[in-house]
Order: C-alpha cells, then structure tokens, then sequence
C-alpha cells in the first residue's frame, strides 16, 4: 500500500508540475497571439501555416495532456480557431519529446513512422476543423477558456495557474489514481490473457517490448497504448465537453481502423 501511495503521490507531483510549465508558457504567449492574429485571420494562407506549424509545436514540446492543455487554452482563448489550437494536442498525443524517454516500446528504428503519424494527424486533423468550422465553445469547456479570457493580466502567471488546478485538479487526481491502480492490478492480467492467446501474438510482442515488424500495425498499438493512459483520458474529460470527447475520440479511431486495414496488406 505504501508503494502505491508513493507511486500515486509521484504521479501527481509531476503531472502538476507539467499543467505549471505549461500554464506558465501559455501566459507568455497569450497577449502576443492575441495581437498577431487581429491582422492575419483572413488570411487563409497564413492560417494553413499556422495549421503546419502547430503540428510541429505538439511534438517538439516535452510535454504530455496537462502541459499541453494550458497553451491550446490560451491559443483557443485568444481568438484562434480551432483548426490552429487542436493540432498541437492532436500531434502531441501521437508524439512529443519526453516520450523517447518514457515510454518503454519506443524505438528509433521505428520511432520515424511515428513521427510522421503524429505530424500528418495534426495537420489532417486541423484542414478537417477548418472546413466543418466547429466553434470552440461548442467543443470546450467554457469555464477553462474564460480563465484566460477574463485574465487581461498575463504577467500574474499564479493566478493562472491557480485557476487552472483548481478547474483540472480533480481530475487530474482521480485520473492518476486509477491509472496507477490499473497499471498495478489489471494491465498485467490483460497482458497475460492476451499472451496465452495464440491469436494475439503480435499484440503481445508489442506489450512485451519485443520488436513487431510490421510498423503500421506497431502505430495502431502506440494510439490503442495511448487510450490506455488513464491520466490521458482524465485531461480529455477535464477539458473537452462530450461532443469534443466524441470527436476527440472518433478521430483516433478512424486512424486506427485505418492503420489496422492497412497493417494486413
């Protein structure tokens, strides 16, 4: 039990510490977006550019769900439209770089296909955003952008990140607790099942950290993996309404069933 607790407390520090960088960073950047944007948001040139550049900006920052929320927030805040902000989540989620160091089936060999996943993802995702012009509102919770939006202050980064814990902190928690409980007690179980099934070699491999060569089929896991991640989905919850969450989840689904065909031919 004391391991637990250690492990639950350790968690939590540090996806605390991740919502405090990336709130910080949000600040800094949230006036500055606001005032680039006022003379370029008819300029759809400039705004698939932004698409482009957001993809890239999701996967370079070492950030995972709760670091990168704050500065999709402001973005979104700001007046940005969604097909600019929800790229660097969406790429993010696929890769980012704190995950060559964290997650234990990343290898380089292979890590390229996944990069490359994560870059197009975003970019798809953020050309379909633009042409179904989905309000933010619509989308995200309303009460995480009106922190940003009622803060005409950037510089008082404790207030934000004040109001940003106590809007996500909840459940962040519950997100790491059971993610901790499930990772201890029942992905084992479910590996082992998966393991004795004859059927399911090549996704035993992948949970083994064995190499699988076909490298679709391992970018098909590496999203599974990622829904997966209970503290992912909690920051999906925290920040998405339910249609987002659909969409949000809709989405990778359509990436898997599609990587999954694609895996058998």
């Amino acid at each position: 039990m004391n391991e637990i607790f250690s492990i639950i407390s350790k968690e939590t520090i540090k996806a605390i510490l991740q919502l405090g960088i990336g709130t910080i960073l949000s600040a800094l950047i949230y006036k500055k977006i606001t005032l680039i944007y006022s003379d370029t948001k008819n300029n759809m040139v400039i705004r698939i550019g932004m698409i482009l550049a957001g993809s890239v900006l999701g996967m370079i920052l070492p950030l995972n769900i709760y670091g990168v929320f704050p500065i999709v927030i402001a973005i979104l805040a700001a007046g940005l439209p969604l097909c600019v902000g929800l790229p660097i989540l969406i790429s993010n989620s696929l890769f980012n770089l704190s995950i060559p160091y964290l997650d234990q089936t990343f290898v380089w060999r292979t890590g390229g296909y996944r990069i490359g996943l994560a870059f197009l993802a975003g970019i798809i995702g953020g050309l379909i955003l633009n042409r179904w012009k989905i309000s933010t509102r619509s989308i995200v919770k309303e009460h995480i952008l009106l922190t940003y939006e009622q803060q005409k202050d950037a510089s008082k980064i404790t207030t934000l990140i004040s109001k940003n814990i106590s809007s996500t902190g909840l459940y962040l928690i519950v997100g790491v607790i059971i993610n901790v409980l499930f990772q201890q007690y029942l992905l084992w179980s479910i590996i082992e099942y998966i393991i004795n099934n004859p059927g399911m070699s090549s996704v035993a491999m992948y949970f083994a950290g064995l190499n699988v060569v076909n490298p679709i089929f391992i970018l098909a896991m590496n999203i599974v993996n990622m829904f997966m991640n209970l503290i992912f989905l909690s920051g999906i919850f925290a920040f998405f309404k339910l249609k987002g969450i659909i969409l949000f989840v809709a989405y990778y689904a359509l990436l898997v069933g599609i990587l999954g065909i694609s895996a058998y031919f």
